[in-house]
């Protein structure tokens, strides 16, 4: 059954070059939530729910969240890898996004104080801190989405689909 396997297994596939093994437990998650300014609360639960990258998160527009059919799309140019592909948003997501102002399909999803968050280290770092949660960066959570989603069952392809992970 399920329970021999070695979770760690499968995720070794998903490690990226020099990746580090810092997992967010939920208990993690929900302080950490919870401690965000609200302009950085959406930021953390979508690289949370997702495994976006950060430079992808920060970028979104809102043309590229289709709430309807429940799933983002990133084309090549916003990608790392210059591939484009579809992230699912789970319910919380789209209860998240719907919550937000909506802007044009141009427009930037996440803004603060009326501009596209270009930089949020110094408010991430302070939530962290402020949780009381050691040692995680915010690319850890691309490794806690691919971590909780093979823990839930979900194949590797599709993982790696999901994050954009070259094989």
């Amino acid at each position: 059954g399920k329970a021999e396997r070695n979770p760690a297994q499968g995720v070794k596939m998903l490690k990226e070059k020099n990746a580090r093994d810092r997992v967010l437990t939920p208990e993690e998650y929900a302080r950490l939530v919870a401690a965000c300014p609200p302009h950085l609360k959406p930021v953390v639960q979508l690289a949370y729910h997702t495994g976006m990258r950060k430079g992808e998160i920060l970028t979104l527009k809102w043309g590229q969240v289709d709430l309807k059919e429940g799933f983002i799309r990133l084309d090549p140019e916003h990608t790392k890898t210059g591939e484009g592909r579809w992230v699912p948003l789970n319910q919380e997501l789209v209860g998240m996004f719907r919550a937000l102002p909506r802007g044009l399909p141009g427009a930037r999803v996440f803004t603060y104080q009326g501009r596209g968050v270009a930089e949020m280290k110094r408010s991430f770092v302070s939530a962290v801190r402020r949780a009381g949660i050691e040692d995680f960066t915010f690319h850890d959570f691309r490794h806690t989405f691919n971590t909780n989603a093979y823990r839930n069952g979900v194949p590797i392809p599709t993982i790696m689909a999901i994050t954009g992970h070259k094989i």
